[in-house]
């Protein structure tokens, strides 16, 4: 792949961990800048910033009909050429081509009164996806909740700026819709690259609902963004996985182009996971010495200890602080984008130590892996009356009829939830078995978002507590959750906590709420970019922080290496263990 550049500027550094071609790679991200340059990256951003906030909350038809990200480049790229003294202001000459009520004076802006009818958008999200929707609507202040203001105090190139929040239906198509141009797209073009990257951020800007717990300088990270367009492509990926690991949402993801990526296609025989503070090799395929057995430690990849890759890729991980670690483990044999001989050292649970080399082999014909994936049954009888229920593999009513049938005959029953649940309301259905209680979950809220910044937001609480009923089933249970448990993994898992049924496992991964996912200039595979965040709050059911924290199990039982090496499962045992105790 070529070396890329943009403008003049280039990387302060790049420190390889390995060899020059290897992925294992971490660099300082900041891009050394003149202050002229400087000066033109923020003059992009705060031009940027301005489209984002107009884009979202001016009401109007030819706002709504326009393709945003492609006015960003086209304007980005006449700015990019524009002589400074004249950048911002040309910048806000091209904006009002679309939306051209947007004065320095607020009288300049029509009056409104009760003899026009007014317009104004109804941000239930930042997009049409999902039941995430925005919508402009006729404004009906005794039913539908709007802005609290009619013109929005905005600022601009050191000055004051306004537009309006509410418009006349004989202003709704005023300027003209910016058409989007089709065909792919390439990142390595500074003004496409700029107006992704950008779109991405002030869409998390604007509607993520985690800031006032996530500690981030999400201004900060705008413009570094900006520059990863300005320095080496190569490096672009990095920067972004840098700043979007930021946000600590785990659901949080940014794809590129595949000529950008690290990782394409090709990955080391084995699996790793991150197992009593070591990379733990959790499976092999036959292209991986038999001298290495799972339930090894990794030591070393060319000569490189694991630990410094691990501690050089997990702020890229897009995960929170207490998954990054794992994440980085697991992701290690995955990053090679071609062929290579590699050099590893492991070391036996007796503490001998050994050397083998391996090759980067395409995934398709990597083998099958030792270890097969288990399957895991909905329920099964233990003997002496002890039941294993997965309840969210549950599928069908039939299914769930056929469970209550093995139930009946049961004196303790071990719930084991590790795993994403199938039809989470078969999931709720089946745990009110277990109780004469509501089932409770925590703060799980969705936002109308009527002004820029998060400034005005109606909270409307969208879940509710499932009604009580009757208990069929009065015998211990003790219920299992996993470190992958994530997202309607834990929605269950809350349920379960409400319900006071004690949970054995390991903290799950800490985010929950609906995520929106979406494309621009067509995604990473016409040449953009593809993204994936939270669009939901999600609080634990004491109302503290969910994000990044996860569902603290009562009775905390780590996999461990010698259980990897055993293929035993540990926690279903020590569940199995506690019932018992409890008969």
């Amino acid at each position: 792949m070529k070396f890329k550049k943009r403008l003049s500027l280039k990387l302060i550094s790049t420190v390889l961990f390995l060899s020059s071609n290897s992925v294992f790679a971490t660099l300082d991200h900041q891009v050394k800048v003149s202050d002229k340059e400087q000066r033109l990256i923020n003059d992009i951003a705060e031009f940027t910033e301005l489209v984002h906030r107009v884009r979202y909350f001016y009401p109007s038809k030819t706002n709504e009909s326009t393709a945003w990200e492609y006015f960003l480049k086209s304007s980005i790229q006449t700015l990019l050429n524009q002589p400074e003294e004249n950048r911002l202001e040309h910048g806000l000459t091209l904006l009002k081509s679309i939306t051209p009520l947007i004065e320095r004076e607020a009288n300049s802006l029509p009056k409104l009164n009760d003899n026009y009818k007014l317009h104004h958008w109804i941000n239930f999200g930042p997009r049409n996806f999902n039941f995430y929707f925005r919508s402009i609507f006729e404004a009906d202040p005794l039913y539908i909740p709007a802005p609290e203001t009619q013109i929005y105090s905005d600022s601009y190139n050191g000055k004051p700026l306004y537009w309006p929040l509410f418009i006349r239906t004989e202003d709704l198509y005023l300027g003209t819709a910016y058409e989007a141009n089709e065909g792919k797209v390439s990142l390595e073009d500074t003004a496409t690259c700029m107006a992704a990257i950008s779109s991405i951020w002030g869409e998390i800007q604007h509607f993520w609902p985690y800031f006032h717990q996530v500690n981030v300088d999400w201004q900060s990270s705008h413009l570094a963004l900006l520059k990863g367009c300005l320095g080496d492509i190569e490096q672009l990926e990095q920067i972004i996985q840098i700043e979007f690991t930021k946000l600590q949402d785990n659901h949080v993801w940014v794809g590129v182009p595949r000529e950008y990526r690290e990782s394409n296609y090709y990955q080391l025989p084995l699996r790793l996971d991150h197992i009593e503070n070591k990379a733990i090799v959790t499976n092999k395929t036959p292209y991986l010495t038999l001298q290495a057995d799972i339930g090894d430690e990794l030591l070393s990849i060319d000569n490189t200890s694991v630990s410094k890759l691990v501690e050089g890729y997990k702020k890229r991980t897009f995960k929170s602080a207490h998954r990054e670690t794992i994440e980085a483990t697991r992701i290690l044999p995955l990053l090679y984008d071609g062929p290579k001989l590699v050099d590893l050292e492991f070391k036996k649970p007796d503490g001998s130590t050994y050397t083998t080399s391996t090759a980067s082999i395409h995934h398709e014909v990597i083998g099958p892996f030792e270890r097969p994936k288990k399957e895991r049954s909905i329920i099964n009888q233990l003997g002496d009356g002890l039941t294993i229920f997965r309840p969210q593999n549950l599928t069908t009513q039939k299914e769930l009829q056929t469970v209550k049938q093995v139930l009946a005959d049961s004196k303790g029953v071990v719930l084991d939830m590790r795993g994403y649940p199938a039809n989470l309301m078969l999931t709720n259905q089946a745990l009110g078995m277990f109780t004469d209680k509501q089932l409770m979950l925590g703060e799980f809220s969705f936002f109308i978002q009527f002004l820029p910044n998060r400034e005005q937001a109606f909270k409307a609480e969208q879940v509710r507590p499932t009604p009580a009923t009757p208990k069929l089933f009065d015998v211990p249970v003790v219920a299992i959750t996993g470190r992958n448990n994530q997202s309607a993994a834990e929605h269950m898992m809350q349920w379960v906590q409400s319900i006071g049924i004690p949970i054995l496992g390991e903290v799950t991964s800490g985010i929950n709420g609906e995520h929106i996912h979406a494309q621009i200039f067509g995604g990473h595979a016409n040449g953009g970019l593809s993204f994936r965040y939270t669009g939901a709050l999600a609080n634990q059911l004491d109302g503290s922080k969910f994000i990044g924290v996860g569902i603290q199990p009562d009775v905390n039982v780590p996999i461990t290496q010698k259980s990897i090496q055993n293929n035993i499962d540990i926690q279903l045992n020590e569940a199995i263990a506690l019932i018992k105790m409890m008969l």
